[in-house]
């Protein structure tokens, strides 16, 4: 319509123009042309005309239509000869009077919209378009104005300017919602229940949950005059199917006047006779198809007509709340997804376990975090299965490159192994493979998980070493029973033997060849005997009290009397620190144990090397089978040879009764067992290690405390 009135107004303009042209042209006098003007049409018109001389004094009107007139209320009488700003008001803009004044002084033609005002002073909307009329030297003789009411076309611009405020409210609505915090979602809902009661100007704005499982329909929010009221009513589908059927088929109930309707619809008379509503509109929200709440719009006190923007701004809101459930969901889930992902990557990292991918054709192998955390990998993944190879124990790389490639070679493959690795600080890790193989890309690859699993193979191998120990000690446990019983009945057997010998050697006198064979004899006794204390004392087990004494002092006096009995041409070195390490021990006990050791050093070496003797303190921790909550603080003795060393299979035997390398005649094999024995007797612990032209054997005493006054045998643990 506004394009329509727009080219009927310049067809006009373009019809007067000529027509006033060639009234000109004719050099009529102005009387004449104003007349002529009456008898060419201008006055059937159905747009307003006027005519306005510039060369009189303010511009006067000096002709006006008919459809002029009947715009503004004016009669031809009241127009003529004044100026055209007996139309303006209080509301007349003055930009575009401005607009006009500065085309007037211009000589141009000019199209303005203003508000003017009618001689019953009520306002309307005046399309004016002005041009000049020149004489024959070019200056304007007149200015012809044409004129439309466009008020109708301006209330629609209203409307749809009023329109398009909703919509910018609704997408700024939808603006709000991409800040939405799904931690607040009640805040969220009652924000867009705000808006539609404000949009609306509706007295009650509600939201209603509906519980599929139950068939029930519940008032979750309501809005009352802006403000969050309580209301909990709630609605069945068995109690009320009629209303839910459009509901259901995505259909909005809108229903004017409640007061001819209540009889006839489905609803809860009750809830509305209550609450004095008039009308009411619910608007399904929906989410993929399914029902899940409604929005209601309750207008109290009468009746009330629901427009086409009310229902499409209200259906926004509804898809904003379902928006905001669907929101919801999803932050709930991300959530949960994210607690679930720290759980596993806690665990993970509990767990030392990781994952990897290998691609075999180019040799590509990428490392989850945890693993490059494990190994400390100075190189960052991606890297080549050969380069990760290179941080296993050399004896180990060959099979690990090969196990890896030959799981690739056939589909699904499972591969499976453990292997050492060194880390970057020199540290062994112990790492568990498990993979599949499979196509990845179109080309064979190996996914799977890496564990360390050091702590589990270090106590497999603690265990291993706490069942050899077991095994090791019952076995000395059956050879001390034996050993006790034998040395019994050999002492009862040499008691008189060595008794009657020495009766017999009293009968003889010096020089007699008898008293030689009875001395020998009784020589041979006392060593009998002397070999059977030592299986007596590998066989008891029992603890004994122990005096405290003071370490340094007791070893260098062992050490001076097993200096004589070393060989010339060994060494015998004592390094021993400051007197003041005490424990409780039997010195007699220490001088066998010092004895035995560096004697069987004296032999292994044959006649040439070093023995040293140490004193030191020690932690449990420094023991090789030490379990790791054991606390203990030890003295440690050591003595250390330059001998040959002790092969890997003879350690394991040589605190085993009888046990001996030497040659026959040459030992009897129980010199290391009553050491260890002795060494067990006083709580402590044994230890050897030995490689070629080195052994080192360690007996570790339990250390007494420096305020340790009592008198009790604190040795045995």
């Amino acid at each position: 319509m506004e394009s329509l009135l727009t080219l009927a107004t310049a067809t006009v303009l373009v019809v007067a123009c000529i027509a006033v042209a060639f009234l000109l042209v004719r050099r009529a006098p102005d009387s004449h042309v104003l007349s002529r003007l009456e008898t060419a049409g201008f006055d059937t018109l159905p747009v307003g005309v006027l005519i306005t001389d510039p060369n009189q004094p303010d511009n006067p009107v000096v002709y006006c239509n008919g459809a002029f007139q009947d715009i503004t209320g004016y009669s031809r009488r009241e127009i003529v000869g004044q100026n055209c700003r007996f139309l303006q008001g209080k509301d007349t803009a003055q930009q575009g009077l401005t607009l006009m004044r500065s085309a007037i002084n211009e000589s141009r033609v000019c199209t303005v919209t203003l508000r003017n005002y009618r001689k019953d002073q009520s306002m309307f909307w005046n399309e004016v378009t002005i041009s000049p009329i020149f004489d024959n030297q070019g200056k304007p003789m007149f200015y012809l104005g044409i004129q439309q009411d466009v008020t109708h076309r301006q209330e629609d611009r209203a409307d749809l300017l009023e329109q398009n405020q909703r919509l910018v409210m609704n997408q700024g609505t939808l603006l709000e919602l991409a800040r939405y915090d799904a931690v607040n979602l009640e805040s969220t809902l009652q924000k867009y229940l705000t808006v539609a009661a404000v949009q609306l100007a509706m007295p009650r704005v509600g939201l209603w949950q509906f519980d599929a499982a139950r068939e029930k329909l519940t008032c979750s929010l309501m809005i009352r005059h802006g403000e969050l009221i309580a209301e909990n009513h709630a609605m069945s589908l068995a109690s009320h199917p009629l209303y839910f059927h459009p509901l259901k088929n995505n259909q909005i109930i809108a229903i004017s006047d409640l007061s001819d309707s209540l009889s006839r619809l489905d609803l809860d008379a009750d809830y509305i006779i209550e609450r004095n509503i008039g009308a009411a509109m619910h608007v399904p929200i929906n989410i993929n198809g399914e029902l899940v709440g409604v929005l209601s719009h309750e207008f109290t006190g009468g009746p009330h007509n629901w427009e086409r923007d009310d229902r499409e701004f209200s259906r926004y809101i509804a898809d904003l709340c379902a928006v905001a459930f669907i929101a919801e969901e999803n932050q709930t889930a991300t959530r949960k997804l994210q607690e679930t992902e720290q759980l596993l990557a806690e665990a993970r990292k509990i767990g030392q376990l990781g994952s990897f991918i290998w691609y075999h054709e180019n040799d590509q192998l990428v490392l989850s975090n945890e693993i490059v955390d494990v190994l400390k990998l100075s190189k960052a993944p991606p890297i080549s299965l050969v380069q990760l190879a290179e941080t296993i124990r050399p004896d180990h790389q060959a099979a690990f490159i090969d196990e890896a490639r030959h799981a690739t070679r056939a589909p699904e493959q499972r591969w499976h192994g453990v292997y050492p690795f060194s880390t970057a600080n020199s540290e062994t890790r112990y790492c568990e493979f498990v993979a599949q193989a499979m196509i990845l890309e179109g080309q064979p690859t190996l996914r799977g998980t890496i564990q360390d699993v050091t702590s589990r193979i270090m106590a497999e191998k603690e265990n291993e070493s706490l069942q050899q120990r077991l095994l090791q000690a019952e076995k000395l446990e059956t050879i001390g029973t034996l050993a006790r019983g034998v040395a019994h009945d050999f002492n009862n057997l040499l008691t008189p033997l060595i008794g009657y010998a020495e009766l017999l050697a009293a009968d003889y006198s010096e020089g007699d060849r008898q008293l030689n064979y009875t001395t020998e004899i009784i020589q041979s006794g006392l060593r009998a005997k002397h070999l059977i204390e030592q299986l007596l004392i590998f066989s008891l087990h029992q603890q004994s009290d122990h005096p405290k004494i003071e370490i340094q002092t007791v070893l260098e006096e062992i050490l001076q009397s097993i200096r004589s009995r070393v060989t010339a041409h060994i060494q015998l070195e004592a390094n021993l620190p400051d007197p003041g390490q005490e424990v409780r021990a039997n010195s007699g006990q220490l001088r066998q144990i010092l004895m035995n050791l560096c004697l069987n050093a004296n032999s292994a070496m044959k006649g040439e090397g070093t023995i040293v003797v140490k004193l030191f303190t020690a932690k449990a921790a420094d023991l090789e089978e030490s379990s790791k909550v054991d606390q203990r603080a030890f003295v440690a003795i050591q003595v250390e040879d330059s001998g040959p060393g002790i092969s890997d299979s003879y350690i394991k035997h040589i605190f085993e009764p009888f046990f001996t390398t030497r040659e026959i005649g040459e030992g009897s094999g129980l010199g290391l067992s009553v050491v260890h024995g002795i060494v067990k007797q006083h709580g402590g612990e044994i230890e050897v290690k030995s490689v070629p032209g080195h052994t080192a054997i360690t007996i570790y005493l339990p250390y007494l405390p420096e305020n340790d006054d009592s008198n009790t045998n604190q040795a045995c643990v």
